[in-house]
């Protein structure tokens, strides 16, 4: 026999001990912050006020298809995880039933009542005889159902109802306040968590960041670049009087002869190192943008200027912006890089803010400067002003001595690049070097030097063989015989005779052999000992 009363019924005329009783528990319960805890010291207390042998809380699962036996207490002493496990069916329980209906219920006699689920009993050994249901509501939604089992003296009467209703709504805000609390810690818990691993990350940021200062430091330091000459020990003693300075530096000198590399070094040997270091060449700007990459832009400036944009002044902020063919920017766009020198202030495209910058400006130019200011194109107070200390950088027809020490640094680079191991670079391939003028400069023996490492075969000295046709082609005669022991004349004359001898038979090894008076297999192994495979190959028409 099943008795529903209105959840909205919950009236107070139960005696004044009652009252007493629900206003100490209510104190008691908001002491928990730990639903566990609440539960723990709360159920055994609820049993004993509505003198019944067991109460029990149920709580939806997260998919809403059934109750799950969350806190349960009897005198059975049966533990609660012989229960906990108990999945009770929406709609094949009394708790289901009513966790829809949101109205408190009493059972008289559970065997009557076609909703009940036994399986909850078997689990715990225990028997239900009669229930007071009683909804856990939270303004209009239902988190829960409350049952009271077995009245011990009795039967559940309109004062249980009221007391259990009571009781139930009290501890409903328990329940809520310890579920917020417990959100709320494990929310901290995660808090605490991912602010531990961004600290950790951070630090290990920093770390590296430190390592990467060093190694960046230890590779761009004046003892690191390549040149013993008169000329570059001289360059290299000028300009460490501008390392610990912001002067201003402009650097003169052809292009490809290391411009930006002495640029870094003044950059990271002083104090402004682990400050950025913001490279741009003028030359490469589009004339329209000038003024957006020095100083930026807001959104809606120009059309296509979709989001704000720092300009190369904002982003050198703490460190070095080096402006590499300072006489191609544009006159108009002068005079704000002047006032930016001047006083840090300068002003994005689109904007009325005023912005400023901590920077030091170094710059570079292969034009003479002071012709332009007479040519009307670059502003003699601008000049004056970047061209505080001046560095001019020799051209390398200008420090031959320096050809050697270069090319063997660039064929260890470039052995690592291309994971080979050619041993060296054999004299007469190195007089050809010495003898050649270089107009590109460093670049271009750079480039010269990475050819000839990726067409050169694993194991084998780079050759004339290997050297571009031009310089080869432009050599003096005593590139072929360059002075030294009788073996290596020898070798590099054979050598030479060999990729000679391909080249006017087009590449074909019976036709060289020949020509060169050898058999095939001769010429089959001098081949493979100079490592002349690659250039077989290159003889060989398209």
């Amino acid at each position: 026999m099943a008795a529903e009363v209105s959840h909205s019924a919950s009236g107070t005329n139960g005696a004044a001990g009652r009252m007493g009783v629900l206003l100490g528990l209510s104190l008691r319960l908001h002491r928990f912050v730990d639903l566990n805890s609440l539960m723990r010291h709360t159920l055994p207390e609820l049993r004993r006020i509505m003198d019944v042998e067991a109460v029990s809380i149920m709580l939806p699962e997260s998919e809403g298809e059934a109750l799950r036996m969350v806190w349960t207490e009897n005198t059975g002493g049966v533990s609660d995880e012989a229960v906990r496990r108990s999945r009770i069916p929406m709609g094949q329980s009394i708790a289901g039933s009513l966790f829809k209906s949101r109205k408190t219920q009493v059972i008289s006699d559970v065997r009557e009542d076609p909703r009940h689920f036994p399986g909850v009993d078997r689990a715990a050994g225990f028997e239900s005889r009669s229930i007071l249901a009683i909804p856990l509501m939270s303004g209009n939604r239902t988190v829960g159902v409350l049952e009271c089992i077995n009245k011990r003296r009795g039967r559940f009467e309109r004062e249980d109802v009221e007391l259990g209703e009571a009781l139930a709504g009290i501890l409903c805000l328990a329940i809520e306040k310890a579920e917020l609390i417990g959100r709320l810690e494990r929310a901290n818990a995660e808090l605490r968590a991912l602010v531990d691993l961004r600290s950790r990350q951070l630090e290990q940021i920093e770390r590296e960041k430190q390592r990467l200062l060093r190694e960046v430091e230890g590779r761009y330091h004046f003892e690191q670049i390549v040149g013993s000459s008169n000329a570059m020990l001289r360059v290299f003693h000028h300009a460490r009087h501008a390392v610990d300075s912001d002067i201003t530096v402009l650097i003169q000198g052809e292009t490809g002869t290391g411009k930006e590399l002495i640029a870094r070094c003044l950059h990271f040997g002083g104090s402004r190192k682990a400050g950025p270091f913001v490279a741009e060449n003028c030359a490469t700007i589009a004339p329209g943008l000038f003024a957006s990459e020095l100083f930026g832009h807001v959104k809606g400036a120009f059309s296509g200027a979709d989001k704000d944009r720092k300009g190369l002044i904002e982003r050198a902020d703490g460190g070095t912006l080096f402006l590499d063919e300072i006489g191609d920017l544009p006159m108009e766009i002068q005079k704000g890089l002047l006032r930016a020198l001047e006083d840090g202030c300068f002003r994005p495209v689109g904007s009325n803010e005023i912005r400023r910058s901590d920077f030091r400006l170094i710059t570079a130019t292969h034009k003479d400067l002071q012709r332009e200011v007479e040519a009307g194109r670059f502003r003699e107070d601008l000049y004056y002003r970047i061209g505080v200390f001046r560095i001019h950088l020799p051209p390398l027809r200008e420090r031959h001595g320096d050809i050697p020490l270069l090319a063997s640094f660039f064929l260890r680079k470039f052995n690592e690049k291309y994971q080979k191991n050619l041993p060296a670079i054999d004299p007469a391939a190195l007089q050809c070097l010495e003898s050649w003028p270089f107009l590109g400069n460093v670049r271009e023996l750079r480039n010269e030097i990475e050819r000839a490492v990726a067409v050169a075969e694993d194991g084998r000295p780079i050759g004339l063989e290997h050297l571009s046709p031009r310089l080869v082609g432009n050599a003096s005669p005593s590139c072929r015989s360059h002075p030294g022991n009788l073996k290596d004349r020898v070798e590099a004359l054979e050598r030479t005779l060999i990729v000679d001898a391909l080249k006017a038979c087009g590449g074909n090894q019976t036709k060289a052999a020949d020509l060169l008076g050898l058999s095939r297999y001769g010429l089959a192994k001098k081949i493979k000992r100079y490592g002349l495979s690659d250039a077989v190959l290159a003889c060989q028409p398209d």
